[in-house]
């Protein structure tokens, strides 16, 4: 398995954020409409694209697309590319890495570095659509069917990373070696492949919970490439706020 681009993530925050606001808030801001929009036709044909979109190996380069990460962006992306999402929130989603327009799946020793303007501002907005009740109402079956189990491992993941920091160092020596020993690429082999002993007792957690065994062991290493780029305790508020507002009985249990 190749690096996992982590944007799914944001684009579950972001997608949450976009579909709702007042009338006022769109006339004021033509970005916020187009996202609205853009989001709006995601939810509606989301059946439709999900039937529409070839998660074939070589468009997506994962072999298990129905699950984790890359399958579900191909499906967002057909209304909510990276570039509509650095619009809306007003800046850079990465300050460095492979990606360039499109983003980069080969690489198994670059990833893209988060902005923390770009998640300080979606903070800022998602706040502000979370006191809104009506939304939170209407958008709850969304959130159920398509994104809480998802989200549920990657809070438990984040701790799993909190209290086991030394696999950063892990992660990272890995990296360096795969620089120095390029062609272990070719095997089908990555630095994140080799985590999966270190991760083995997490992911068989939570395969034993209910949760999807391949996002168990892909969601670690999310919040390892966090730790690196500094960004992980932005991206566990924006994290904890959602699941606080949307499934909120598991929030209590953790």
């Amino acid at each position: 398995m190749k690096y996992k681009h982590s944007l799914y993530l944001t684009f579950s925050l972001i997608l949450i954020f976009s579909c709702s606001g007042t009338k006022k808030t769109t006339n004021n801001n033509p970005s916020l409409t187009l996202f609205q929009k853009q989001a709006h036709e995601l939810q509606k044909n989301w059946d439709a694209i999900v039937d529409a979109v070839d998660l074939i190996y070589e468009s997506i380069l994962s072999w298990v697309p129905e699950s984790g990460i890359r399958g579900r962006y191909a499906q967002f992306k057909t209304k909510l590319g990276r570039q509509v999402l650095e619009k809306i929130v007003g800046y850079k989603a990465f300050t460095k890495g492979p990606h360039g327009e499109t983003l980069n799946l080969n690489s198994l020793t670059e990833f893209g570095h988060y902005n923390p303007n770009f998640l300080k501002k979606l903070k800022t907005q998602l706040k502000t659509l979370y006191g809104n009740k009506t939304f939170v109402e209407k958008f709850q079956d969304f959130y159920d069917r398509e994104l809480q189990d998802y989200l549920r491992v990657h809070y438990q993941a984040y701790n799993f990373i909190k209290y086991n920091p030394e696999y950063k160092t892990d992660y990272l020596n890995h990296i360096e070696y795969y620089r120095k020993n390029p062609k272990l690429g070719e095997q089908g082999l990555s630095p994140t492949y080799e985590m999966h002993d270190s991760f083995y007792h997490f992911s068989v957690d939570m395969e034993d919970d209910g949760y999807d065994v391949y996002e168990a062991y892909s969601c670690p290493s999310f919040w390892i490439r966090r730790s690196i780029d500094g960004t992980s305790e932005l991206f566990f508020e924006l994290l904890e706020t959602t699941i606080k507002t949307f499934d909120s009985d598991f929030a209590l249990l953790n």
